[in-house]
């Protein structure tokens, strides 16, 4: 039930903007973008990589947990690889705040104990907490790159929930341990309601809620009366299928869709479709520089003019 309501309660950010129901036919096949296909090439990259995030002009952040425990970056159109930090400790988990500012890195000193830094853009640690734990997750205020909230975990996977604002980092209690947080106020949802805990009070903001996103410029959800609609603090956003997940990419909101035999990937400003395939798969889109990047692997491309590309396919 838990892993559910994690997956209910997403954490990324977006930009808020305007949208109008459109009129097109769910009946009617759209047509697939055209697609060219990256072959294969040789890399350093290992099995034991993970790709991280998308970062700034065509870069990439990856993790690799070998001997040396580091994190790199890779350029898809330069083949530049670069490594960005290295230690001792194993890496549990990283993440970037949207903004791409800072990073949080969490790392296993032990079995029981969970070290967390954050780190600014070059890597140089702003703040560093060593916590008991046997798991750990962390999620970033969307507003605020230097905040963030941490739900830790015993052996008994009793969890104790903690928020870092203002440098320093104290335990509160919420209604559910997984948290999105925005700006100071945390959320969760269970047991289909969405809620907010603030200054140490919950408040209910809404009933029977079926997905929540916390952004950057405020709450967005669906709930069972509505599960076409997308409801926000401007009003309501009606969408030809029910909604499956939002995501914010360089300012642009992006919703998947699923229509009659396949998932559709549409702005959510003007709804034009993007992608049209068998399932959402992870993507990397940047409209000002003219290219898309999707696939379990990110092994295909799309580009709108005819810029030679070089990409690289993890090895499965």
């Amino acid at each position: 039930m838990y892993t559910r309501f994690y997956i209910v309660c997403i954490t990324t950010a977006l930009l808020l903007v305007g949208c109008s129901s459109t009129n097109a036919d769910p009946t009617v096949p759209l047509a697939v973008p055209e697609m060219t296909a990256i072959e294969p090439q040789q890399t350093a990259i290992s099995s034991e990589t993970t790709l991280i995030s998308a970062l700034a002009d065509h870069t990439f952040l990856f993790q690799t947990n070998d001997e040396q425990y580091e994190l790199y970056t890779y350029n898809m159109l330069t083949g530049e690889q670069k490594t960005v930090h290295t230690q001792q400790m194993p890496i549990r988990d990283v993440k970037v705040h949207p903004s791409g500012e800072t990073f949080l890195v969490v790392s296993a000193p032990s079995a029981t104990l969970a070290n967390i830094t954050l780190y600014s853009l070059t890597f140089e640690a702003m703040y560093e907490v060593e916590i008991p734990s046997y798991e750990v997750l962390t999620t970033f205020d969307t507003v605020h790159p230097q905040q963030f909230a941490v739900t830790a975990f015993n052996d008994q996977f009793d969890a104790t929930v903690y928020q870092f604002t203002a440098g320093t980092l104290q335990q509160v209690a919420v209604p559910y341990p997984f948290v999105s947080m925005r700006d100071n106020v945390l959320y969760t949802v269970t047991e289909g309601k969405l809620q907010q805990t603030k200054d140490g009070l919950t408040e209910v903001l809404a009933n029977d809620v079926t997905y929540a996103k916390i952004t950057t410029t405020g709450v967005y959800y669906v709930t069972q009366q509505t599960p076409n609609t997308l409801i926000t603090s401007e009003g309501a956003i009606t969408l030809l299928q029910p909604i499956v997940s939002l995501e914010e990419q360089h300012g642009d909101m992006y919703v998947w869709t699923q229509q009659q035999q396949h998932y559709e990937l549409t702005t959510l400003n003007d709804m034009m479709p993007l992608l049209t395939v068998a399932k959402p798969v992870p993507f990397y889109h940047h409209a000002e520089q003219h290219i898309l990047v999707y696939g379990d692997f990110y092994e295909w491309v799309i580009t709108g003019n005819d810029m030679p590309l070089q990409w690289l396919t993890i090895n499965q």
